[in-house]
Order: structure tokens, then sequence, then C-alpha cells
């Protein structure tokens, strides 16, 4: 992609989507590829020398595997508030971590697979403008 303005001007953000899948569910394999997406876009931008020394630092390329139990894992945005996100394949479930319009995915842990889906529920809007309570004139 050439644009034809300052490249601080735009931010591109990818989405990967699986055809067919309601807009409340994400596929793990869909996440996992915006995420080395995201990240190749990053390295891009950041230069050949700053790459090799996050890579130094996190002792791995793969910088999406990088939340390996210490952490909830990558962290996704999403378009509505989050009320909750459950990860499930099969018979195996688990809440996922969210705050707001993020949740986070455990894409470095091998038990689940690229076919494992989450479902996202989200809050519903209030009737007031912005949150705010409306009051009387």
């Amino acid at each position: 992609m050439t644009l034809n303005r300052k490249r601080r001007d735009y931010r591109i953000t990818p989405r990967v989507r699986t055809p067919g899948l309601p807009e409340n569910m994400r596929r793990m394999g869909d996440l996992r590829l915006e995420c080395k997406v995201w990240v190749a876009i990053g390295k891009e931008e950041i230069g050949l020398m700053l790459t090799l020394t996050v890579n130094s630092i996190l002792m791995r390329r793969d910088w999406c595997a990088f939340f390996d139990g210490k952490h909830d894992g990558f962290s996704f945005r999403t378009s509505g508030r989050v009320a909750q996100a459950i990860l499930y394949e099969g018979n195996l479930s688990r809440a996922l971590e969210h705050e707001g319009r993020n949740f986070s995915v455990p894409l470095h842990d091998p038990t689940w697979s690229d076919e494992a889906l989450i479902e996202l529920t989200y809050e519903q809007p209030t009737e007031t403008a912005g949150e705010t309570p409306r009051t009387d004139p």
C-alpha cells in the first residue's frame, strides 16, 4: 500500500475474519493470524535494530507467543464494550479476561487449536447520551 500523505496520518488495523461467523464470535486461528500481521507491521515501523533488540529481550522472534502463562494473553479490541468473553472448543471452556472494549486471548496456549471459538457478549447500551444521566431542565 502506498499512501499520498505522511504515514503518521493513517493507522492500518488488520482484521481477520472467517466468513460465516456471527459478529460476536471470533476464531482462535483468525486471532493468531491477526496478531502476526500486527507484529509484522510493528516490526516494519520500528526497524531492524529495534526489532533485534526486542527479540533479544523476549528471547524469541514470535512476539504473539510471548505471553506464556505469566500474563492473560494478547489483547484485542472490539467495537462494543465487552460484558463477557468465553473461549471454548468441544467440551472445554474458559472465561477470558476483559476490560472495556478489550479482551485477552492465550494465543500461546497449544491446548486451544485454531478452530477454538471466542464468544463475546456485549454490554447493552444505556439510553442516556454518553452514559451521563439525564436531568430535568
